[in-house]
């Protein structure tokens, strides 16, 4: 039985050969996804992590102690967590240098600063009372290399020698190493690094510090991961320190990352597995088609049934069998030359799921190979011996394909109305696929008989010949399902990724907001307008920009709208230009107060029943820096007065009046009018008389109500009064108007509140003066105010909320430095391509993966079409070869064969292109576009025509090609039977 197995083999090894290459390519496929998936998720999780905010990448704690005590304080034993470098380290704030050049400095020792820092000259502190300074110091603090420095502290006067012995570069602020510790950047005062016993030598107040750095080899656990952070920061804890970290953020993403690419790439692989599954049930039912007669005599003879059903299984078995390892190694070398080519710095490593897909895809290709051979083995032998198939289907075979396509359907929609991004939603495109296959395997020979009876009748014979071979030939149905089920997946993964990719630059380019954007630290509005306007005083690539929180709106977006149209990205979506926004952003100049003071003189009258009231004035004024100082002075009693007030720090440089405040100091006391006449400064120039003090449209107060009622303001020839009549006390703020009204603001929808939240609580009222459909940063749920507006209405000195920088795309490379020269702590930038990689992450790497099973999937169409062909029995041309003996040329016939078949492909891909059409009207929604899950931008609904055609036409050419190939190998065949 083995010899004649062989024998049966190496007679028909044209389809064992077929037999072994589709199962050789089911197995890659089933081996290649988890090996894909491996390495994908490797270099998303590398991608996650180097992206990631230095903040996400550390565990900090820190406590205060006394620099002398820091050898005893210093735990025993640190923290350790796997792929995690714990760095302590010890702070102490003191002057550097003696004399004119004294300057404040940080003395600092930290775990590993000799491997951390770039030395530019000299060598690191080793020793005892050794230091090395960053760049520039040593000619600030009147010193060189191997020079003498002293250095003292609070605690400590008596100052301390050190000797210079190293120079470094600033370091990166990106560097996990330094931990987000800002002061230790050397931004805006100098650190000296020393050695842990160098700092023992001084007394007072010190910082000591434990960081924990992970590498990204951290992250390939994180599950394990959080509780090990736990342990960590209850050690910390016990030893008297503060922690925090947000790794477990980062931990939620990778993990949120690596099930969308999960979901992708296994569901991606799942139509291509059963492709070659299907070609192959194909090849072998096409070579048992082929071998009736030979089924029928040996049954004829009196063949055991056992043989007669044996045989024919084990010559499936076992190329199907020898194609398993082959397979195997196949898909690990074809993953391997993809991961090289999508995915640079990944390893490709050997995974347990690849050994049980390619079991399943092995199992799957014998149950196939079985399923091919069933129908023939059962046929009786009269059946066998008749030269061609039944003229009819039988009534349970067209009940089995019509409920094969219904279920297809139902399946189909099903998945697409599953909701969520990924899973199983994502074999929509193949069940709705395989419903329009079918529906047009049953449609096609119907309209092709009607076709080449047409043609007939107007003598168009070869297009009736080709009409009627389309229509009669067997296996034309099965061919017409996969074709469509392959244009339909190839449709679905062309339309998505061209809507995904426009939708990923969409959102870039709103949420980065600009070409490049700088992350400042710690400056104040007039502090980020002045560095801005002294890098780019022309206004050509630098936009000051901050951001608001207020109320129910917290995504309020403040920026320099004169510089808006220049720099910023603006979204095509706004529905108004830039410099109209700005307009209406900024109807006027604010306008300001200004003082320039030693002193100031306020001269008021206080009218009340009861002579014992007291009243506290207060002016709140900004200085030119931004800096916040507030002006007082007690014991305001009835009657007239003239009040000085402390303004020494408005004379160096000028301030701007903010607010006037009163206090009464007699709660009791709830009825009282004051008259402010006039204020002056200490030379006795005035700063606002009486009637400007008494246009009460430049005052602002905080709306009444019952629980914090407002005064009353009147103007008047003597000045501003201000009328209390009030049991509840009252709120008697009054704030400088900078812009007559209220304050304008754009939304991208309706007004949530008609009141914004300032510095010290008070709310102001806001109008929005534009409705955009998105604005920079925050898309289409945001709002926008003008910068120079908002920090006169809202932020009034404050620190700034989250400052940036934005750069054009034409901004000079050295943009950054001359910012940090300006005096800006910035602690990083990022640009539109890095927002893009990071948003598309995971889908970008999954769709990658469909995009190359759905080009496998044509390539094996193609192939199958000659590899069907070789099958084909005599006459299977529906009798076009008996023409040829008619007279009729071969040459015409071959063009009428390849005709038939290239109309027949060409009439699938309208089908699978319909189907595609049909599961992205239906599915678009389960296609992951976002890793972060982010439902704000919505992608396109339809694909740019080009981007589609152009893939689309190449499948075509392709798919074409192997037709004209199939019809070429009918004919050879033909010829060597004659």
């Amino acid at each position: 039985m083995t010899a004649l197995l062989w024998e049966m083999i190496r007679e028909r090894r044209a389809a064992a050969l077929i037999t072994f290459l589709l199962t050789l390519a089911s197995t890659a496929a089933a081996a290649g996804g988890p090996i894909y998936h491996a390495a994908a998720a490797q270099s998303l999780r590398l991608d996650q992590i180097a992206q990631a905010p230095v903040t996400e990448r550390v565990l900090t704690a820190s406590q205060p102690t006394r620099a002398d005590e820091t050898a005893e304080s210093r735990p025993a034993s640190l923290p350790y967590v796997a792929h995690m470098r714990t760095v302590y380290g010890v702070q102490v704030q003191g002057i550097a240098g003696g004399g004119d050049r004294g300057t404040d400095a940080v003395l600092a020792s930290r775990t590993g600063v000799c491997r951390a820092l770039v030395l530019t000259a000299g060598r690191c502190a080793v020793a005892d009372r050794e230091a090395v300074l960053p760049d520039g110091t040593p000619e600030l603090l009147g010193t060189r290399l191997g020079g003498v420095l002293t250095f003292s502290t609070i605690g400590s006067p008596e100052p301390v020698r050190f000797t210079v012995v190293g120079v470094y570069r600033r370091p990166d602020a990106a560097d996990a190493y330094w931990a987000d510790r800002v002061n230790l950047l050397g931004v805006e005062q100098p650190v000296l690094f020393a050695t842990d016993r160098s700092l023992e030598m001084f007394g007072g107040q010190a910082t000591v510090t434990v960081d924990l750095v992970a590498e990204p080899a951290a992250f390939a656990d994180t599950a394990g991961l959080a509780g090990q952070i736990e342990q960590a920061q209850q050690q910390l804890t016990a030893g008297g320190y503060v922690g925090s970290t947000l790794m477990t953020d980062l931990s939620k993403r990778i993990d949120q990352g690596d099930r969308m690419l999960a979901d992708t790439v296994t569901i991606a692989a799942v139509p291509l597995i059963l492709i070659c599954w299907f070609v192959l049930f194909l090849a072998v039912a096409a070579g048992v088609d082929q071998r009736r007669e030979e089924l029928g005599l040996a049954a004829l003879r009196g063949t055991p049934a056992r043989l007669r059903w044996a045989l024919p299984f084990a010559e499936v078995a076992v190329p199907v069998l020898a194609a398993a390892v082959p397979g195997l190694f196949a898909g690990y070398a074809l993953t391997a030359a993809l991961v090289r080519a999508v995915l640079p710095g990944s390893t490709v490593q050997w995974d347990g799921a690849s050994l049980r897909y390619a079991a399943f895809a092995v199992l799957g290709a014998l149950l196939a190979g079985v399923f091919a051979q069933v129908g023939a083995l059962r046929t009786p032998v009269l059946g066998l011996l008749r030269r061609s198939g039944g003229a009819r289907r039988g009534r349970f075979a067209t009940a089995l394909e019509v409920g094969a396509g219904s279920l297809a359907a139902v399946a189909g929609y099903q998945a697409a109305a599953a909701g969520d991004a990924g899973g199983i939603g994502l074999l929509a495109p193949a069940c709705l696929g395989l419903a329009c296959g079918l529906l047009a395997a049953r449609l096609l020979p119907l309209a092709a008989a009607r076709v080449a009876r047409a043609a007939l009748r107007r003598g168009r014979w070869r297009t009736g010949l080709a009409g009627f071979a389309l229509a009669r030939v067997p296996g034309t149905g099965r061919l017409v399902v996969l074709v469509t089920v392959v244009f339909g997946l190839l449709g679905f993964a062309v339309t998505a990724y061209d809507t995904a990719g426009r939708a990923w630059d969409e959102r870039a380019q709103v949420q980065t907001g600009a070409a490049r954007v700088v992350k400042i630290d710690g400056a104040s509005a007039v502090q980020l307008r002045s560095a801005v306007a002294a890098v780019d005083p022309d206004g050509q690539f630098a936009m000051a920009v901050s951001r608001y929180k207020s109320n129910q709106m917290q995504n309020i977006l403040a920026a320099d709208t004169a510089r808006l149209a220049r720099v910023a990205n603006w979204p095509d979506t706004a529905g108004l230009a830039p410099g109209a926004v700005a307009g209406l952003l900024r109807p006027a100049e604010p306008t300001a107060i200004i003082v320039k003071a030693k002193k100031l003189v306020v001269d008021v009258t206080v009218a009340s029943p009861d002579p014992l009231l007291s009243l506290q004035l207060r002016l709140l004024v900004i200085s030119d820096r931004g800096l916040r100082h507030d002006l007082r002075m007690s014991g305001v009693r009835p009657g007239f007065q003239r009040v000085e007030l402390d303004a020494s720090l408005c004379d160096p440089e000028p301030c701007r009046l903010d607010e006037i405040q009163l206090q009464n100091m007699r709660p009791d006391q709830h009825r009282f009018d004051i008259t402010i006449h006039a204020i002056r400064d200490g030379a006795g120039a005035v700063v606002l008389d009486a009637a400007a003090l008494g246009d009460v449209s430049r005052w602002a107060q905080p709306p009444a109500s019952a629980a914090r009622p407002v005064p009353a303001l009147r103007g008047t020839p003597e000045g501003l009064q201000i009328s209390v009549d009030s049991t509840v006390v009252a709120d008697m703020r009054l704030s400088a108007a900078a812009l007559p009204g209220p304050l304008p603001i754009a939304v991208t929808g309706p007004l949530r509140s008609p009141l914004l939240t300032a510095t010290g609580g008070m709310e102001l009222p806001v109008q929005a003066v534009a409705t955009l459909g998105a604005v920079p940063r925050f898309g289409p749920q945001g709002a926008l105010l003008d910068f120079d507006v908002a920090e006169y209405v809202l932020g009034r000195g404050t620190m700034l909320s989250q400052p940036e920088v934005w750069l054009s795309a034409d901004a000079p490379a050295d943009a950054v430095d001359r910012l940090r020269r300006a005096g800006l702590t910035v602690t990083g930038d990022y640009t539109v391509a890095q927002r893009r990689a990071q948003i598309s992450a995971a889908p970008r790497l999954g769709l990658w993966f469909a995009l190359a099973v759905a080009a496998l999937t044509v390539l094996l169409a193609a192939v199958a079409l000659p590899a069907l062909a070789m099958f084909e029995r005599p006459g299977g041309d529906s009798g076009l070869s008996v023409l040829g003996e008619q007279g009729i040329r071969t040459r015409t016939l071959l063009l009428v064969s390849a005709g038939s078949r290239c109309a027949l492909a060409l009439a699938a891909i309208v089908a699978g292109l319909g189907s595609a059409a049909l599961a992205w009207a239906l599915a678009r929604t389960v296609l992951p576009v976002f890793s972060d899950g982010d439902t704000t931008f919505t992608p396109p609904v339809l694909p740019e025509p080009g981007a589609v055609a152009g893939p689309v036409a190449a499948a075509v050419a392709v798919l074409l090609a192997g037709c004209w190939t199939a019809a070429h190998v009918v004919r050879r065949r033909r010829e060597e039977e004659r």
